[in-house]
This record gives structure tokens, C-alpha cells and sequence, in this order.
């Protein structure tokens, strides 16, 4: 948010916590007895959420996401943050933005955890990766990163006398 002009694209896998524009709190979502910060609907002056509107984003949520109320607390956590971020979406396009919320399983990758990258079908969840970066002109297959930039230092210890 300081420094959006230094961000090309947001990939966020299983974010629990999202922002909204003042004034636009998003509609409440069915709660049970656990609260989550998930549940929260934090709102940002508008000139700031639409900060995020400059760039595209994506979310991406693995398998197992409860889809009711829950008791148990992890599941209640990602139910909430499911839902939250479909509203985050919603908001972000409505403001002109570029924003897409992906569920694997949607795309027929299943058995994902919280950590897809660790999971057996991590080529294909790369891949999926790669297609949005590809499809946004964010992949720069014909100028690959060349890596961290040497930065030139000036000797603060002299080593001949």
C-alpha cells in the first residue's frame, strides 16, 4: 500500500484478512459461536483500497473449505476467509480493478492443503500460476530475471597500509 508503483500483481494463497473501502463495509456473513479475524471487515480510505485497483490480483484457495458454520476453529478460519475474499474481489472490480478468486478444486486440483506448493500436485498448481502470470503479460519468458543486481560498495576498512 506505501509503495503500489513497486507492485506488478498480488498472488495471495489462503489470505485470512482483507480490506474494504470506508463506507462500503461488505454484507455480514453467517457467524457461529467461534469469532475469527477472518470474519472482520476492516475498511481503508477509498484513495487507498483503490491503490490495489492498479494492479491485477489473485487468490487462490485450495481443497476442503467448509462450506457452514463450523465449531472447529481452523475450519471456521477458512470458511470465513473463502467468503471474505469473494467480497474483497467483488469490491476490487467494482472499483475497476482486475481481481479473480480461484478455488482448485474448481479446476480439478484436489487434495490441497493451506500450503498447495508442499502438496504432490505442486507442478500443476504452478502451472495454473503461471497460466494467470502468462495471461496478465507477467511472465516475461523473453526477458527472464537475471537476478539480484550487484550493488557496489565502498571498502569502509582499508586492507593495505
Amino acid at each position: 500500500m506505501e509503495r503500489p508503483e513497486l507492485v506488478r500483481a498480488v498472488v495471495a494463497y489462503e489470505p485470512a484478512h482483507y480490506f474494504f473501502p470506508q463506507g462500503e463495509a461488505p454484507a455480514d456473513i453467517p457467524r457461529g459461536e467461534l469469532h475469527v479475524r477472518a470474519l472482520d471487515a476492516p475498511q481503508i480510505p477509498l484513495e487507498e483500497f483503490k491503490k490495489l485497483t492498479r494492479m491485477p490480483i489473485l487468490i487462490v484457495f485450495g481443497d476442503n473449505i467448509a462450506t457452514e458454520v463450523s465449531t472447529v476453529y481452523n475450519s471456521e478460519v477458512w470458511r470465513a476467509a473463502a467468503l471474505r475474499g469473494r467480497q474483497f474481489v467483488e469490491a476490487i472490480n467494482r472499483h475497476g480493478g482486475d481481481a479473480r478468486i480461484v478455488f482448485l478444486p474448481e479446476l480439478g486440483l484436489r487434495g490441497n492443503t493451506h500450503i498447495p506448493f508442499a502438496d504432490r500436485n505442486n507442478l500443476a498448481v504452478a502451472d495454473q500460476l503461471s497460466a494467470w502470470l502468462h495471461e496478465k503479460g507477467l511472465d516475461a519468458k523473453d526477458a527472464p530475471h537475471q537476478g539480484p543486481r550487484k550493488v557496489a560498495r565502498a571498502l569502509t576498512i582499508p586492507l593495505n597500509k
